[in-house]
C-alpha cells in the first residue's frame, strides 16, 4: 500500500476519533499494514484516541502482537507501560502467554529505566494475573489421581518448570510425579488398581512389578498404566530434610526449597532441582526449559545450579549463561 493511500485511514491528530472509528470498519487486507502505525498512537495514553486505538488493536492480537512485542525491545519506558497496561493486560491469557519471556524479563530483570517508570510492576501484576488463570487437564487429572494419597508427593519434570513459572511454556507428553523412596509401598498400595511395571536403567525395558526389592537401587521410576491413563513415578532420596541427587548424594538441597506448592496449592519439585537433570544431556525442550526459567533464577539459585553442573557436566554450555 502506498503512503499516500495509507495516510487516507490513519488519524490526523490526537482529536481525530471519526478515523479511528472507521478503523472498526476496515478490511483487514488494509487495516493489517497500518497497524505499526496504530501502534505510536500508545506512546501516551492520555492522547485522547489513544484508549479507542488500543481497542482496535485488541481486536486484532494475532496481528498487533509482534509489533507490541517490538516496543517492549525498545528503550521508550512510557511507551512499554502503556502498551503492558492497555493492550497486553487486557488479551485473553492464551495470547498473553506469548508475551511471557517478555514479561519474565522485564519484571526480574528491569532496566533503570522501567525501574523509573515502574514497567516491572505491572510486568509482574500480569503475571499474577496469568498464574491465577493457569490450568492444564494434565494438571487436574494428576491432582484428581493423587488428592487422596497422604504422604508428600510433587509433580515433576516439565511440568514443575512451568508451575514455578506460573504458565504453560510448551507441549508435554505426559505428567510426572515425584515420591520419597521411604514411601514406596504407600504409593504402590494407594494405586494398587494400576498395572505398574518399573523401568530399568540403561536398558530401555520395562519389567513387571512383584515386589518391593523390584524397585531397589538403582532403579527409581515407575510407569503406571490404566486403560488410556498413564503415569510416571520417579522415587527420590532424601536424609533426614535433605534431598539427594541421585546422580551423586554429594549434590543436596534442603527439603523447604526442594518442594514448592503453586498459587492453586499444586505441589511441585524445585524447578531448579529439575533443571540440573535437564543440564546432563539436554534435548531441545530441555534447553526452552532453561532458557525460560533462567530470568526468574535468584543469585543463590544459579550458583547452588552452576556448582551442580561443574560436578556433573562440567562442559555443559549452560555454565557461560549462569555467570552470577
Amino acid at each position: 500500500m502506498k503512503m499516500e493511500d495509507i495516510n487516507l485511514y490513519l488519524p490526523r491528530d490526537k482529536h481525530d476519533f471519526e478515523r479511528v472509528a472507521q478503523l472498526h470498519y476496515l478490511d483487514k487486507s488494509i487495516l493489517i499494514p497500518i497497524i505499526p502505525t496504530l501502534v505510536e498512537w500508545l506512546q501516551d495514553i492520555n492522547w485522547p484516541i489513544a484508549m479507542e486505538v488500543a481497542n482496535v488493536l485488541l481486536k486484532h492480537p494475532a496481528e498487533s502482537i509482534p509489533h507490541i512485542k517490538n516496543v517492549l525491545k525498545t528503550k521508550d519506558d512510557i511507551w512499554k507501560e502503556w502498551c503492558l497496561r492497555f493492550f497486553v493486560e487486557e488479551l485473553p491469557n492464551p495470547y498473553i502467554e506469548q508475551f511471557r519471556a517478555d514479561l519474565i524479563r522485564i519484571a526480574y530483570s528491569p532496566t533503570e529505566g522501567e525501574l523509573l517508570e515502574e514497567v516491572n510492576e505491572t510486568a509482574l501484576k500480569i503475571l499474577d494475573l496469568m498464574k491465577n488463570d493457569f490450568n492444564h487437564p494434565q494438571l487436574q487429572f494428576v491432582m484428581d489421581i493423587m488428592g487422596d494419597f497422604n504422604k508428600p508427593w510433587l509433580i515433576a519434570g516439565g511440568w514443575a518448570v512451568d508451575l514455578g513459572l506460573g504458565c504453560m511454556t510448551r507441549e508435554h507428553e505426559d505428567i510426572d510425579i515425584c515420591v520419597y523412596r521411604e514411601d514406596a509401598q504407600a504409593v504402590l498400595d494407594y494405586l494398587k488398581d494400576w498395572e505398574i511395571k518399573v523401568a530399568v536403567p540403561g536398558e530401555h525395558r520395562l519389567v513387571d512389578y512383584e515386589q518391593l526389592s523390584d524397585l531397589s537401587l538403582p532403579r527409581y521410576c515407575l510407569h503406571l498404566f490404566r486403560g488410556d491413563d498413564f503415569l510416571e513415578i520417579l522415587f527420590t532420596e532424601r536424609l533426614g530434610d535433605e534431598i539427594l541427587f541421585r546422580k551423586n548424594n554429594n549434590i543436596t538441597m534442603p527439603m523447604e526449597q526442594f518442594a514448592l506448592r503453586d498459587t492453586a496449592e499444586r505441589p511441585f519439585v524445585n524447578p531448579v532441582w529439575q533443571l540440573l537433570f535437564k543440564s546432563l544431556a539436554p534435548r531441545e525442550k530441555d534447553l526452552a526449559d532453561f532458557q525460560q526459567y533462567l530470568p526468574l533464577l535468584k543469585d543463590e539459585e544459579k550458583r547452588w545450579l552452576t556448582n551442580g553442573i561443574r560436578l556433573m557436566k562440567p562442559d555443559s554450555d549452560w555454565l557461560d549463561k549462569l555467570s552470577v
